[in-house]
């Protein structure tokens, strides 16, 4: 395995790891469409075969179309994984809100892997932040939890302890 495996103790006590990647267009300079060449390349070289999903972590396209997208897709659908979206500052229009209304209801939300729980926000409605309605959900979302969550992962773009512009 090429990183930790989370214990999760749903039916048939499983174990399972999940791919994370952030700015997955990979340079500002670059002509790619979708995703970054080295990304697709790494993940075609294969990967931990407990890997049970994808999440990327914002900035998945360089410039946020219909066509960026549509190619993304296509690009993830070769690896038959699940994959969920984080909504990064290049992601962030109304292209990109289209995507995530479509496949998640909204540009943040939860989901449940087995027994532990995921939740995605989106810190680019606020730049450098996450806005009050999300923290409510937030918190909702881990009141709710209940015992039988093992782990809460949260994810979001932007980073939320340095609000200078340069980062």
């Amino acid at each position: 395995s090429d990183g930790p495996s989370y214990r999760a103790w749903a039916a048939g006590d499983t174990t399972y790891s999940f791919l994370v990647a952030g700015h997955a267009y990979g340079a500002h300079t670059g002509g790619n469409l979708g995703l970054h060449p080295a990304l697709l390349a790494r993940l075609d070289a294969g990967f931990d075969s407990l890997a049970a999903f994808i999440v990327l972590t914002g900035d998945i396209v360089n410039y946020s179309t219909a066509e960026s997208w549509e190619q993304v897709e296509i690009e993830l659908s070769a690896f038959s994984l699940p994959f969920w979206y984080v909504m990064g500052n290049h992601d962030n229009n109304d292209a990109g809100h289209q995507v995530f209304q479509d496949r998640f209801g909204a540009t943040y939300y939860a989901f449940r892997w087995q027994s532990d729980l995921f939740i995605v926000l989106n810190s680019t409605q606020e730049e450098r932040s996450i806005p009050p309605v999300q923290l409510a959900f937030l918190e909702q979302q881990i009141r709710q939890a209940g015992d039988s969550t093992h782990n809460v992962f949260i994810f979001f773009h932007e980073l939320l302890w340095n609000s200078h512009e340069k980062y």
